[in-house]
């Protein structure tokens, strides 16, 4: 006996098919509904919002600040994931670290320990995935578009960095970059389960910071974010 959908996933769904009949640029192959309703539900995320705290990362001439940007991002992925029936975990829910209350460690110091902190979290949530959301900066302001980076350290995480990617470029319709494992990332590197870094623009690019300043513009990211892992969940590439 087939389950009846809750209406908000049935809401998500005549969300997708909108969107996609609106842009025709990025589908959910086959039964949207089944997809939805199926391939997310069960599964463990964790998020994490990178930076927090003392350590603010990177802040465009506008004035946007990348630990607030990914904070609010990360947010709307773990709304949409939980609305699907997810188990989400944010490795922070604020604007601080991870590193205690030690007023005496110095900035990289609080940094070691913070990101240690996170990936002891993860690795005591065991997710099925790990996302960790930044944003890029670059001297030079011409560089624009997310990207998705990931490392060797779990097959599967080429193929969740491929499947972000793709709906990054669907949804987004700002970015034409490819997957790197070019990436320097603790996390990562800590991972035992398929985990990637997504850089969702550059605060450096002046057109990027106001789209990514826009709150509807960081929904379209959100639900990429949702989207690839529907694609990564559901075999597709």
């Amino acid at each position: 006996m087939e389950r009846a959908l809750p209406p908000s996933t049935v809401l998500l769904v005549l969300v997708v098919a909108l969107a996609s009949a609106a842009a025709r640029s990025w589908v959910v192959q086959g039964s949207a509904m089944e997809v939805l309703a199926g391939c997310l539900e069960g599964r463990v995320v964790v998020v994490d919002p990178g930076h927090g705290g003392v350590d603010p990362g990177a802040t465009g001439k506008g004035g946007l600040i990348e630990s607030d940007l990914v904070l609010d991002i990360a947010r709307r992925v773990k709304s949409l994931l939980e609305e699907m029936g997810c188990r989400v975990v944010l490795t922070r829910d604020g604007d601080y670290d991870l590193a205690g209350d030690n007023p005496s460690l110095s900035l990289s110091q609080r940094k070691v320990l913070d990101m240690r902190a996170r990936a002891a979290l993860v690795a005591s949530t065991a997710p099925d995935v790990l996302l960790s959301i930044h944003a890029n900066s670059f001297p030079a302001p011409r560089w624009f578009g997310a990207q998705c980076f990931y490392r060797p350290t779990h097959p599967a995480s080429a193929h969740l960095a491929a499947c972000l990617q793709r709906a990054l470029a669907e949804v987004t319709r700002n970015t034409h970059r490819r997957p790197s494992s070019n990436v320097e990332h603790y996390l990562l590197e800590t991972a035992t389960m398929p985990a990637c870094t997504v850089e969702v623009g550059f605060l450096s690019n002046p057109h990027e910071e106001r789209l990514l300043a826009d709150a509807g513009y960081r929904d379209r990211v959100a639900w990429a974010l949702v989207l690839g892992l529907i694609y990564f969940f559901s075999g597709q590439r």
